[in-house]
């Protein structure tokens, strides 16, 4: 239904074995040994609580300027995983997390000297002392020792304060996130999606369905406390990043994005499909919002009754308090009101023992004179 355009598989399978059809077979050149450097010093500094996910080594400068000398050929770039897996497998190792759709990395064996374009088998160099397992290809002179080495570069091991405890990049400084935006975004396909893409563009359009059916469009402010979508962001986006940074540079071709005009509660951002945004639904869209408290935005947690609870203490709620909350009558109201309903009840018994009375008599009165006029005529 949606789909980016791009090159087939078949076509972009073709591109890689081309590139990789022209490295050495039994080594690794020069720019391969930076690039594998320095993963290994990313490595020694962001191993040491979790294991790094391959999104964040690209966030590191010395892994993303070894990178884009080798592996980006123009328009067309080469994945690190590939290249990973391909040449330098028996050294680092990729593994596959199901739950979220990410690849973590880890060194794999320890590491010796060796001398480029030497050694046997698929790795150059003197071959470790114990068997590692990997598919790809390793060459050239060895990596540093991995004492040395912090996240974002050769140097001095990190303090504990310095590693993110997630491995996200979240301790560098705000001014560095642009950066950590663009290697986020570089890691991924360049012409297409991957499954927990596809995965959170779906639920962007099924939440889009259900809105307009209710009469309005979604704003990406509400879609962070959508179920599946919360989930589905903080297994793939990182901090740094936004829904709207995504979408524009992820999935613009089939989702659009609409921002309000500065207002004094603040701007929503709207989105739907490109190009079938319903004109009237976002004007009026739009107009709400600009009407719309910054009070009235509450959460389920008891928002309604704080703001009640602050109305009445300032005076400004005019509304009567519930019945179990009005003040007590005291014990003489009380007592007045006792005896007008007892005044009450007895004058409604005698009127209607009177009326009651009234009727008797009349119906005997009527039964005497009917007698005296039988008599009467009796005599007669």
């Amino acid at each position: 239904m949606y789909k980016l355009a791009g090159p087939s598989p078949e076509m972009r399978a073709e591109q890689l074995d081309t590139f990789f059809a022209g490295l050495p077979a039994d080594s690794l050149t020069q720019e391969e040994v930076d690039l594998r450097d320095a993963l290994h010093g990313f490595l020694a500094g962001c191993n040491l609580r979790n294991l790094p996910r391959l999104s964040n080594a690209g966030t590191d400068p010395a892994v993303g300027s070894a990178r884009a000398l080798l592996l980006e050929q123009g328009s067309f770039k080469v994945p690190l995983k590939e290249w990973i897996a391909r040449r330098i497998g028996g050294e680092i190792s990729l593994e596959h997390e199901e739950k979220n759709g990410q690849w973590m990395i880890h060194a794999v064996g320890a590491r010796h000297s060796a001398q480029p374009n030497k050694g046997n088998g698929k790795g150059g160099g003197k071959a470790p002392p114990e068997p590692v397992k990997g598919k790809g290809k390793g060459g050239g002179k060895a990596p540093p020792e991995p004492v040395k080495g912090k996240c974002k570069g050769v140097g001095k091991a990190p303090a504990a304060a310095d590693i993110p405890d997630d491995n996200t990049g979240r301790c560098l400084p705000p001014e560095d996130r642009e950066e950590i935006a663009e290697r986020f975004f570089s890691e991924l396909p360049a012409d297409a999606l991957t499954d927990v893409e596809v995965q959170l563009r779906d639920a962007l359009l099924a939440h889009y369905l259900e809105r307009i059916q209710a009469g309005a469009l979604p704003t990406l402010s509400e879609v962070g406390a959508v179920g599946n979508l919360k989930s589905l962001r903080t297994q793939f986006l990182p901090r740094e990043i936004s829904f709207r940074k995504w979408i524009e540079r992820r999935v613009g071709d089939d989702i659009e994005v609409v921002q309000q005009e500065e207002a004094d509660c603040g701007r929503e951002t709207f989105y739907g499909p490109r190009g079938m945004i319903d004109s009237e639904l976002l004007e009026a869209s739009l107009r709400t919002a600009g009407k719309r408290n910054p009070g009235d935005n509450r959460s389920s947690r008891g928002g309604q009754r704080h703001r009640d609870k602050a109305q009445r203490a300032s005076g400004e709620d005019q509304r009567a308090p519930p019945t179990w909350q009005q003040p007590r009558k005291s014990p003489s109201e009380t007592y007045c009101c006792k005896v007008q309903i007892v005044f009450v009840v007895v004058v409604f018994i005698v009127v209607f023992g009177v009326l009651n009375s009234l009727l008797l008599w009349s119906f005997m009165t009527a039964l005497m004179c009917y007698r005296k006029l039988c008599c009467r005529r009796c005599v007669a």
